[in-house]
């Protein structure tokens, strides 16, 4: 699965971002990033199955 978050992973992730986070609020984002994960875990382990290409599209309520 994938690492834990911690306080270095929501630090450099700031920092990618180019923002600036004293350690009480690194503090804060690692609980609330752990949920957000999550959240992608079950996205990632849903089959969402196939969607037709947009080509497929037939607007039936042109020309009425």
């Amino acid at each position: 699965m994938r690492t834990p978050t911690n306080a270095p992973l929501v630090e450099a992730a700031a920092t990618l971002a180019d923002l600036t986070l004293d350690a009480e609020r690194v503090a804060q984002l690692v609980p609330a990033m752990d949920g957000f994960y999550a959240l992608l875990d079950v996205l990632h382990s849903t089959e969402l199955g196939e969607t037709p290409p947009a080509i497929a599209f037939h607007a039936s309520w042109t020309g009425r």
